[in-house]
């Protein structure tokens, strides 16, 4: 998945972050160029024949002219770097060995970056009338207030995520999947940049940490994060990009923690970081027109790691004991190239692994508009891996599209496919809200909050205890200076540690996916994957065409509808 950046803009202005300057949003998706994964030249993913690492592993990689840096010893695959040779012969040394399936590079993996995300009125936000860390709205708000008193949660309430006691506005349900079941039980693994830890609406449902992450040159100068002091070379399980504490507020955002709700509110989070920040390259700059400084480098930051991190995270959070899996990242592969074959089957065996250990998987389908069936000498990983549920995006049935794709005429009323959603035939996959235009902002002191086509959630506001980086005190090298962390994606000023955010991607469909799984294992805690899939899959809402079709495929996710064909099971 390609990069991308973020155009800054004044408050209520929609920043950009796939597209060049100049360029509408939706034709710079439709029209955009389509990448391979980056290769990592200086590290080889090895898959041996069998289902675990052999005892000599170790050995068989140094004799071949390397040394194994990592292994992921429940499923057979080990990480590699060239001591005594170079990469490439290092790899044909490692193919002629009898014990090894194949070996090839390993590559760079990117968040599914919002398509756009939107920031709110902060106008009235000043450092001496607020205490750290910043709050984006007034905490004279009642808990709960998005879901509660605002059109701003429509995503988890058009999916069935409802009822159990919690008000919401008039108009909107009243019943639904939480009647049955808040998620209790449940735990939901998010593979993405790590979460902040003290933010009010998942502090309480985080009960696994570890980053898998750590800084190199392959994640640009200067390098935007800072490091684990207590656990080199590591980076800290603390989310400094935005991503992956919305994510996973969409999925499990406690009640009466912060302002929002999550689709499985009582479902536990193991925060497994696969992606860090990596700097945003001078060519990135000059291209939107910014000045090339490492500040700017580091605010208009990106999200990216190695596939063998998430390929290692998805056996961690499977031993972990986790439920459901959540990633929304992805990158393209060749499909038929041998050794791009080795991440594929590197793929399909963790994602077997994780099924029959228990986990449900589910990635993003991709934010690229592409029909994925046509794009055949490619595969996306980790969607489209055997085992792994691709997540396509939809809109808000109540704000219609300004742009619809022309592929799919939107009638207004209805669910329609997100402009930048990728979608496809072969992709068996499910849908839910990833959102789309128009935005619509909410005031400091909450009034007005107004309906949006954007999918409202929780921000990183940085490190606890540090405050935004200054522009004109930035090192060249990195990491920030002391006490200083960057927070909340491309905001800048005080509002680049917001607590919360509003962006449309199908990063954002994804997670809330994962709740509705979490709320049918929490329903019934027998079923297992294959069974949780099936039961998503018919009771899907039929959109669009009748029957499975290539926008929505299965259709879109019904909590409630899930919830109660898991419990008369």
């Amino acid at each position: 998945m390609l990069l991308a950046l973020a155009l800054l803009g004044g408050a209520g202005v929609v920043m950009v972050l796939a597209g060049s300057v100049g360029i509408p949003a939706t034709h710079a998706q439709q029209n955009r160029t389509l990448a391979e994964a980056p290769i990592a030249p200086d590290r080889l993913l090895v898959l041996f024949r069998g289902n675990s690492l052999p005892a000599d592993a170790d050995a068989r990689i140094t004799a071949a002219g390397g040394q194994m840096v990592r292994g992921i010893g429940a499923v057979g695959i080990a990480v590699a770097t060239p001591t005594t040779t170079d990469a490439a012969t290092l790899m044909q040394n490692l193919r002629n060995d009898s014990t090894i399936l194949d070996a090839d590079y390993d590559r760079m993996v990117g968040l599914i970056a919002p398509t756009q995300i939107a920031p709110d009125d902060t106008a009235d936000v000043s450092p001496d009338m607020l205490t750290h860390p910043l709050p984006t709205f007034s905490t004279a708000l009642p808990p709960d207030f998005f879901y509660t008193s605002t059109p701003q949660q429509w995503p988890a309430k058009r999916i069935g995520a409802a009822g159990g006691g919690i008000a919401t506005p008039p108009g909107a349900p009243t019943s639904g999947a939480w009647d049955v079941t808040f998620g209790a039980g449940a735990k939901i693994a998010i593979l993405d940049t790590g979460v902040n830890p003290v933010h009010p609406d998942v502090k309480d449902n985080l009960v696994f940490n570890l980053a898998l992450t750590s800084y190199s040159a392959a994640f640009g100068t200067p390098n935007c994060e800072v490091p684990d002091p207590s656990n080199a070379p590591f980076d800290l399980p603390a989310d400094q990009n935005g991503h992956g504490t919305w994510t996973s507020s969409l999925a499990a955002g406690e009640i009466g923690g912060g302002l929002l709700i999550g689709v499985a509110p009582q479902a536990k989070i193991l925060n497994i970081k696969v992606l860090r920040d990596i700097a945003a390259t001078p060519a990135q700059l000059a291209a939107s027109g910014i000045p090339d400084t490492p500040f700017n480098r580091c605010l208009l930051r990106g999200g990216s790691g190695f596939f063998s991190w998430v390929l290692e995270g998805m056996v961690v959070a499977t031993l972990e004991g986790a439920d459901v899996i959540s990633m929304s990242l992805g990158g393209f592969v060749p499909r038929n190239v041998r050794g791009d074959a080795a991440l594929v089957s590197a793929f399909n065996r963790v994602s077997n692994f994780a099924s029959s250990h228990g986990a449900i998987v589910f990635a993003a389908a991709g934010n690229s508009a592409l029909n994925l069936d046509r794009i055949r000498a490619l595969i996306e990983l980790p969607g489209q891996a055997a085992g792994v549920i691709p997540v396509i995006a939809t809109t808000n049935p109540a704000l219609f599209p300004p742009t619809p794709p022309a592929r799919q005429p939107c009638a207004n009323g209805a669910d329609c496919l997100a402009f930048y959603s990728d979608f496809g035939t072969n992709l068996g996959g499910l849908s839910a809200p990833g959102g789309d235009l128009p935005s619509g902002g909410c005031a400091f002191s909450g009034n007005p909050c107004n309906p949006t086509g954007f999918v409202r959630g929780a921000c990183s506001s940085g490190l606890p205890g540090t405050v935004p980086p200054d522009p004109d005190t930035f090192p060249a090298a990195g990491p920030p200076p002391a006490g200083t962390s960057f927070g909340c994606f491309s905001f800048a000023g005080l509002a680049q540690h917001a607590w919360y955010v509003q962006a449309i991607g199908t990063s954002a469909a994804t997670p809330l996916a994962a709740g509705v799984a979490a709320l049918v294992k929490s329903t019934n805690p027998g079923l297992s994957p294959a069974q949780i899939r099936t039961i998503l899959q018919r009771t899907a809402q039929d959109i669009g065409k009748n029957g499975y079709d290539e926008l929505f495929n299965f259709g879109l996710l019904d909590a409630d509808a899930a919830v109660h064909a898991a419990a008369n099971r």
